[in-house]
C-alpha cells in the first residue's frame, strides 16, 4: 500500500495522483477485511487478538486519511 501512497505524491498527472490513491485506499480496506478474520479466530491468544484489534483500527484510520486526501484531489481537480 505504501509504494502506491508514495507514488500518488508523484504521479504524472492530478488524475494520475488520484488513482493511485484510490488504489492505496483499496489495498487498505483489503488489509482491514483480511485483519479482521484473523482478529475473529477463536484459536488466538489475548495479547494476539489486543494487537490485532490496534492493527483493524490503524487500517481503518488509513482507509479515513486515504478517502479525505482522495476527496480533497477530487475537489481541487473540479
Amino acid at each position: 500500500m505504501m509504494n502506491n501512497e508514495r507514488n500518488g505524491d508523484e504521479g504524472i498527472s492530478p488524475d494520475d495522483s488520484l488513482y493511485r490513491y484510490r488504489i492505496s485506499k483499496r489495498e487498505a480496506r483489503e488489509s482491514g477485511f483480511w485483519l479482521s478474520l484473523l482478529a475473529n479466530c477463536n484459536d488466538l491468544n489475548q495479547s494476539a487478538s489486543h494487537r490485532l484489534d490496534i492493527l483493524l483500527g490503524e487500517s481503518k484510520q488509513i482507509v479515513r486519511i486515504l478517502s479525505s486526501i482522495i476527496d480533497n484531489k477530487q475537489q481541487t481537480l473540479n
